[in-house]
C-alpha cells in the first residue's frame, strides 16, 4: 500500500511521532518501525525493557476499505502475548481527541504505577492483556464506523467477578 507522501513524509504520521517522542521521554533504547519480535509483521514502538510494545492504529490505514483485514489487531495482540510482550493500540482519534489522558495512563504503564478500577467488569483488549487477568472471558470485536472507514479494534473481555 502507498503512504501518502504529505502525511508520511519519512514512513510515519505526525501524530504517531508525538507518541514516538512521548515514549522516549522514558526510555531512550526503545525501537521503532521492528520486525523482529513477530516477523514479519510491523510494530511501530517496542520498548524490551519493560516488554511493551505500542501499535498507532490510523483510522484510514487500518480500515477494512483500505485492506486491514479482519481480526488483523487481535492477531497481533495475541503474538506479542505469545512472546510475553503486552500490546497497547492506540487509535489515531483517541490520540487526537484525548492526548493527555493517553498520555497519563501510558505514563502509569511506564512507571508500574497502572491500577485498574475493580469496578470495570469490561476492558479494552486495545489495552490490557488477558494474561494480567486470572478470569475472564472475550467479547469479539465489533465492526465500527469511524469517518466513513469500517475499522476493528482487538475487542473487549469481561473481568469474571469471584
Amino acid at each position: 500500500m502507498v503512504k501518502c507522501p504529505f502525511c508520511y513524509p519519512l514512513g510515519t504520521s505526525s501524530s504517531e511521532q508525538e507518541l514516538i517522542d512521548f515514549c522516549h521521554q522514558f526510555f531512550n533504547d526503545l525501537k521503532t518501525h521492528d520486525r523482529t519480535l513477530i516477523k514479519p509483521y510491523e510494530l511501530d514502538i517496542v520498548i524490551p525493557e519493560i516488554k511493551l510494545a505500542l501499535e498507532f492504529n490510523g483510522i484510514w490505514y487500518h480500515s477494512i476499505e483500505a485492506g486491514t483485514p479482519p481480526g488483523y489487531h487481535l492477531m497481533k495482540t495475541e503474538m506479542c502475548e505469545a512472546k510475553d510482550y503486552r500490546l497497547i493500540h492506540v487509535w489515531e482519534d483517541e490520540w487526537i481527541n484525548n492526548k493527555e489522558l493517553i498520555k497519563e495512563k501510558l505514563k502509569c504503564i511506564f512507571e508500574n504505577k497502572e491500577e485498574i478500577d475493580n469496578k470495570i467488569i469490561l476492558l479494552d483488549r486495545c489495552w490490557y492483556s488477558l494474561k494480567d487477568f486470572d478470569s475472564v472471558e472475550e467479547v469479539l470485536p465489533p465492526l465500527i464506523e469511524d469517518r466513513g472507514y469500517h475499522v476493528e479494534n482487538c475487542g473487549y473481555f469481561k473481568i469474571k467477578k469471584k
